[in-house]
């Protein structure tokens, strides 16, 4: 018999509630770090980095991660992707998708997800600093808006991935 099974309804209850909030809380740590790659792969983009394959790796990185946090925040994506109202109280809402976040999204999605016909090797249509930035930017703001409708059981600090200063994003 499993301890679990062994407690009162509402005993059991309780205990695969705090199971659920600890999972919640480690899913957090995901959420963390791509906001973490994102900042620092974008910081390290902006410095410069003369090395093509680098360059083109560290490109990649950055969109993946900005990918990832936008199906998070407008909840897309497959069925086990997870989704921010999961962690927040019931008034959050996903960002509206903006022509300018569609452009965006459209332009990493042919940067990186996927080998298709329309894949550009066309310089005027690759990623840009101004791409990154706006990019950036939307997603600094869902992310802040995530955390201001975060549940308060499900309030984490970050692992220790963060900058000197503690914050994952500058």
């Amino acid at each position: 018999m499993s301890p679990v099974a062994s407690l009162s309804p509402r005993e059991a209850t309780q205990v695969n509630d705090r199971r659920d909030i600890n999972k919640l809380r480690g899913q957090m740590q995901h959420l963390f770090y791509e906001a973490w790659m994102l900042d620092e792969t974008r910081k390290r983009l902006l410095a410069g980095v003369n090395d093509e394959v680098l360059r083109n790796a560290m490109i990649e990185s950055f969109c993946a991660h900005a990918h990832n946090l936008n199906e998070f925040f407008g909840e897309e994506g497959l069925g086990d992707t997870l989704k921010a109202s999961s962690f927040t109280r019931g008034d959050y809402k996903w960002p509206a998708t903006s022509e300018k976040r569609k452009a965006l999204i459209t332009k990493i999605n042919k940067r990186i997800s996927h080998l298709t016909q329309q894949r550009t090797l066309v310089a005027k249509e690759e990623i840009t600093d101004q791409d990154m930035t706006a990019l950036y930017e939307l997603l600094v703001a869902d992310l802040k808006k995530f955390m201001f409708h975060l549940r308060p059981e499900l309030r984490v600090k970050p692992i220790a991935r963060a900058s000197k200063s503690g914050d994952y994003l500058s």
